[in-house]
């Protein structure tokens, strides 16, 4: 019965042009990016561009440095901090569960298989693979922007691939249910969207921990966060301790079970 679920949602996102949007905007996000780090980092270009005017600060060849001596996980983790990677999972979870409830896909879901359960799940699980796609095509376009800019960048050991790629698609699926929670609580296509912008910048939680700080209380906790493992998951640049994956694994696996938990209860709770 679930298999036929995700069949189904499979099949209606992939006819969402939405879908291909934002794809194809984060695609030309990556691609731009990949342009200035090879103008930066190749030397060849690097001359052509100061001879075009572009002035390269010390600063500037400390960060050449910094990038020839990580792996090219390195580079997956910092296109994830800029939190663009997060921001697309959620935007296409929000508009994604939003579809189902304007054309009223979730009734006839619903009276057919029952089960709020295998629906919320079903959701999370395409949404967990659509993470798994998005992150697999940024990494294959960072290699070959890697390779076309002729970059000496180390090579990534298999351990390194596992632990970053795992972690992320653990990370995104639990991004992914939150998003689902905020449209099945609120049924608001604009509280659904706002907060898969705001939520992934971390806004809420630096502002917390801000205010923790100023009246003196301990705030490690907001590491446990999304937002703050999601960073952890950037932190290690494919450099992961047994200790640091199993957490980076474990607490977004832990609100995906939470949130998925809520949206459960307020199916069961709230009319549809």
């Amino acid at each position: 019965m679930m298999f036929n679920l995700m069949r189904m949602d499979f099949k209606r996102l992939l006819r969402q042009k939405s879908l291909y949007i934002i794809l194809g905007i984060t695609a030309a996000v990556v691609v731009l990016a990949m342009v200035t780090v090879v103008i930066i980092v190749n030397p060849e270009f690097r001359l052509q561009a100061q001879e075009a005017g572009m002035e390269i600060l010390e600063s500037d060849k400390a960060a050449i440095n910094w990038m020839q001596s990580n792996d090219i996980t390195f580079f997956m983790e910092n296109m994830v901090r800029g939190n663009g990677f997060v921001t697309v999972i959620c935007l296409i979870s929000a508009i994604f569960i939003y579809g189902d409830f304007k054309r009223g896909y979730i009734k006839n879901i619903l009276s057919v298989h029952g089960s709020r359960t295998h629906y919320i799940f079903s959701k999370i699980i395409v949404m967990a693979a659509v993470t798994a796609v998005t992150a697999a095509v940024m990494f294959l376009m960072i290699k070959a922007g890697i390779r076309a800019g002729n970059l000496e960048i180390p090579t990534a050991d298999l351990k390194s691939y596992v632990c970053t790629m795992t972690a992320l698609l653990a990370a995104g699926a639990a991004w992914a249910a939150q998003m689902i929670f905020i449209y099945v609580l609120t049924r608001s296509e604009g509280a659904a969207i706002a907060g898969a912008i705001i939520f992934p910048t971390g806004l809420l939680v630096t502002l917390l921990q801000s205010i923790l700080s100023t009246i003196k209380m301990n705030s490690t906790f907001l590491n446990y966060t999304l937002f703050g493992i999601t960073n952890k998951i950037t932190d290690a640049s494919g450099n992961f301790s047994i200790g640091v994956y199993i957490q980076c694994i474990a607490v977004p696996l832990v609100w995906l079970a939470f949130y998925a938990g809520l949206s459960i209860l307020v199916l069961k709770k709230k009319d549809i």
